[in-house]
Protein backbone atom coordinates (compact mmCIF):
# COMPACT_ATOMS: atom_id res chain seq x y z
CA UNK A 1 0.00 0.00 0.00
CA UNK A 2 1.85 3.22 -1.41
CA UNK A 3 1.29 7.04 0.55
CA UNK A 4 -0.87 7.97 -2.15
CA UNK A 5 -3.72 5.42 -1.06
CA UNK A 6 -6.99 7.25 -0.98
CA UNK A 7 -10.22 5.89 0.22
CA UNK A 8 -13.39 7.71 -0.88
CA UNK A 9 -16.12 5.28 -0.17
CA UNK A 10 -18.51 6.70 2.48
CA UNK A 11 -20.66 3.59 2.41
CA UNK A 12 -18.27 1.95 4.32
CA UNK A 13 -17.81 2.25 8.44
CA UNK A 14 -14.96 0.48 10.49
CA UNK A 15 -14.87 -0.27 14.09
CA UNK A 16 -12.19 -1.96 16.28
CA UNK A 17 -9.08 -1.54 18.37
CA UNK A 18 -5.46 -0.86 17.25
CA UNK A 19 -2.92 -2.76 18.70
CA UNK A 20 0.48 -0.98 18.29
CA UNK A 21 1.15 -4.18 16.21
CA UNK A 22 -1.68 -3.41 14.06
CA UNK A 23 -3.87 -6.32 15.22
CA UNK A 24 -7.67 -5.15 15.39
CA UNK A 25 -9.20 -6.57 18.40
CA UNK A 26 -12.60 -7.22 19.49
CA UNK A 27 -14.60 -4.14 20.80
CA UNK A 28 -18.31 -4.31 22.68
CA UNK A 29 -21.50 -4.15 21.35
CA UNK A 30 -20.69 -5.57 17.87
CA UNK A 31 -24.17 -6.66 16.94
CA UNK A 32 -25.49 -3.39 18.13
CA UNK A 33 -23.44 -1.23 16.36
CA UNK A 34 -23.54 -3.04 12.84
CA UNK A 35 -27.56 -3.10 13.65
CA UNK A 36 -27.23 1.17 13.58
CA UNK A 37 -24.84 1.06 10.83
CA UNK A 38 -27.48 -0.98 8.82
CA UNK A 39 -30.38 1.92 9.91
CA UNK A 40 -27.87 4.43 9.23
CA UNK A 41 -27.73 3.22 5.04
CA UNK A 42 -24.02 1.91 5.08
CA UNK A 43 -23.02 -0.55 3.33
CA UNK A 44 -19.93 -2.52 4.67
CA UNK A 45 -19.26 -2.83 7.82
CA UNK A 46 -15.51 -4.17 8.66
CA UNK A 47 -15.53 -5.27 11.82
CA UNK A 48 -12.97 -7.27 14.30
CA UNK A 49 -13.00 -11.19 13.22
CA UNK A 50 -12.96 -12.45 16.82
CA UNK A 51 -16.65 -10.42 17.42
CA UNK A 52 -17.74 -11.43 14.18
CA UNK A 53 -16.74 -15.13 15.29
CA UNK A 54 -19.24 -14.72 17.90
CA UNK A 55 -22.05 -13.19 16.59
CA UNK A 56 -22.04 -14.87 12.87
CA UNK A 57 -25.12 -17.05 13.24
CA UNK A 58 -27.58 -14.80 14.97
CA UNK A 59 -26.62 -11.49 12.67
CA UNK A 60 -29.47 -10.61 10.79
CA UNK A 61 -28.73 -7.00 8.88
CA UNK A 62 -28.97 -5.93 4.71
CA UNK A 63 -25.30 -4.61 5.62
CA UNK A 64 -22.02 -6.66 3.81
CA UNK A 65 -20.05 -7.55 7.22
CA UNK A 66 -16.15 -8.38 6.66
CA UNK A 67 -13.98 -9.60 9.98
CA UNK A 68 -10.72 -8.61 9.99
CA UNK A 69 -7.63 -9.90 12.28
CA UNK A 70 -5.04 -7.03 11.41
CA UNK A 71 -5.08 -3.27 10.05
CA UNK A 72 -3.52 -4.15 6.32
CA UNK A 73 -7.26 -6.27 5.98
CA UNK A 74 -9.12 -3.57 6.84
CA UNK A 75 -7.26 -1.76 4.24
CA UNK A 76 -8.13 -4.34 2.30
CA UNK A 77 -11.13 -5.24 2.43
CA UNK A 78 -11.87 -1.31 1.95
CA UNK A 79 -10.26 -0.91 -0.76
CA UNK A 80 -11.96 -4.25 -2.54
Amino acid sequence: MGSEMCIRDRDVLAFGEIGLGGEIRAVNSCEQRIKEAAKLGFGKCIVPKYNLKKIAGNLKVDIEVIGVSNIRQAFEAIIN
